[in-house]
């Protein structure tokens, strides 16, 4: 079997980066002012995602989920887990380009990889040219997002799929 990877509309680019910063700046905010059990609280009383509502955090939807990982993580030490989230901020939303791996890592990566850039303030096309860019098998489908239709896609994704058969 072949693993394959099709990296449709990757996040990434500057408005990502800036925006994922401070949605964490809001999250630390909010734990700074009701701590860690009230943002178990917030996220048991709303349900809502990070996505949806960064004031509960990156583990919001597993707070949602699991009753024991919510009262563990309200245990935590406030200023040992900011520090944590200031780390997350710091290393994994570092650049203007696909979060993540390091360019180093991606180029090590012998897998054949679809790219399909998106074009809105989440999925820079810069982030997908920059996959594309370091992934050595990639191919970089080179689709405006106008063109990405209920007709074009499904044949381009099952090309790309049955290449690689298990």
């Amino acid at each position: 079997m072949v693993a394959s990877l099709v990296l449709y509309w990757p996040v990434g680019g500057a408005h990502y980066r800036i925006n994922s910063h401070a949605r964490l700046a809001e999250h630390v905010a909010y734990v700074e002012q009701y701590g860690l059990d009230g943002v178990v609280a917030l996220v048991t009383a709303e349900g809502k995602t990070f996505n949806q509502d960064p004031r509960g955090g990156i583990w919001a939807s597993v707070i949602r989920r699991e009753p024991a990982f919510a009262q563990e993580y309200a245990r935590r030490d406030v200023a040992q887990y900011t520090a944590v989230v200031a780390g997350i901020r710091r290393n994994l939303f570092d650049r203007d380009t696909a979060p993540g791996a390091d360019p180093e890592e991606l180029l090590r990566l012998d897998l054949p990889a679809l790219v399909v850039p998106g074009h809105d303030k989440s999925h820079a096309t810069s982030a997908a040219r920059f996959l594309e860019e370091c992934l050595p098998r990639a191919e970089y489908w080179d689709m405006p997002v106008e063109g990405q239709t209920e007709q074009t896609v499904p044949p381009r994704l099952m090309e790309f799929v049955n290449r690689w058969p298990a």
